[in-house]
């Protein structure tokens, strides 16, 4: 029972806090791209590493048209 109260507990604090989560992935986002900008001027960088940023940044905003469009068209009132 104790796992069960723990786990329902950080259930309830995720999401609460939910929608500043992306904005912490964001930040991230932003680090690593200053790095990798950094570190393409020392070493250059390659067409299979630019293919996989491109992927990587499709699939992403993908995903975020998918949200933005279920958000779209969700019934008010409905928190299910």
């Amino acid at each position: 029972m104790a796992l069960q109260e723990e786990l329902k507990q950080q259930g309830n604090l995720l999401f609460k806090y939910r929608s500043y989560f992306p904005l912490s992935l964001l930040i991230f986002g932003i680090w690593m791209k200053i790095y990798q900008l950094h570190l393409i001027r020392e070493t250059g960088e390659t067409t299979p590493a630019k293919i996989m940023e491109s992927a990587a940044i499709f699939v992403g905003l993908f995903g975020l048209f998918i949200r933005v469009f279920t958000i779209g068209y969700t019934p008010a009132n409905i928190s299910w």
